[in-house]
């Protein structure tokens, strides 16, 4: 059993850096898993700018996935991660975000 709530995680995340998305002209969106039993609730943030779109997406079970691309690019396959403790989740999310910000030059 997972001791950290993920989505939870993500939630707090998201409200933190929010305004410095917008501040960049970088629209982003948080969503979560409908609370309707399913195994895994999840939730997602999606960053998108004219350059380029994004996507993080972590489950309460310590799982991610990071998805970056350029808009006129093809696809790769996202990034696959197992979190641990919740600086794991920052760490994802920061290399997501960093691609638009400029804090990474690219995602693998």
């Amino acid at each position: 059993m997972c001791l950290v709530n993920f989505p939870n995680e993500l939630e707090g995340w998201f409200e933190r850096r929010e305004g410095e998305f917008n501040r960049l002209d970088i629209a982003v969106r948080l969503t979560r898993s409908p609370m309707d039993g399913r195994d895994k609730a999840s939730a997602w943030v999606d960053f998108d700018s004219s350059a380029r779109i994004g996507q993080i997406v972590v489950w309460d079970a310590g799982e991610a996935e990071l998805h970056c691309i350029e808009v006129n690019a093809e696809p790769g396959p996202p990034e696959y991660r197992i979190l641990l403790p919740a600086e794991d989740l920052h760490e994802a999310a920061d290399s997501v975000a960093g691609w638009f910000t400029g804090g990474v030059d690219e995602m693998a």
